[in-house]
């Protein structure tokens, strides 16, 4: 709601729609809602950086945000990259014992 009103009144580019935008991106961060938190960050980023310049702290900060969720989320994806390999190594093996196992007649455990 105050996103709306900051929008209404002081213009969808202002410093405070910014401000707002940022401090929802880090609720949403915090809430493990990281593509919404990032895309918040960014658009703070373009404003702050449209308002005050690149080298303006809130320009530096929201920055330095979209570089560590981005940083973060490619971590995340790449563990979950490993850990489907791993899962897929595993199922392969028990695929293996089974089918071995079927040909002579052994249980699996």
């Amino acid at each position: 709601e105050a996103l709306v009103i900051a929008k209404r009144w002081r213009g969808a580019r202002s410093f405070q729609v910014a401000d707002i935008l940022y401090k929802t991106a880090m609720v949403e961060r915090e809430a493990g809602n990281w593509t919404e938190a990032l895309q918040l960050y960014e658009k703070a980023l373009s404003i702050f950086t449209d308002t005050y310049g690149i080298k303006h702290p809130k320009s530096i900060s929201a920055k330095r945000q979209v570089q560590r969720l981005r940083y973060s989320m490619k971590e995340e994806e790449e563990e979950e990259e490993e850990t489907g390999d791993q899962e897929q190594s595993i199922l392969s093996v028990k695929k293996a014992k089974k089918d071995g196992c079927a040909k002579r007649r052994c249980i699996i455990s």
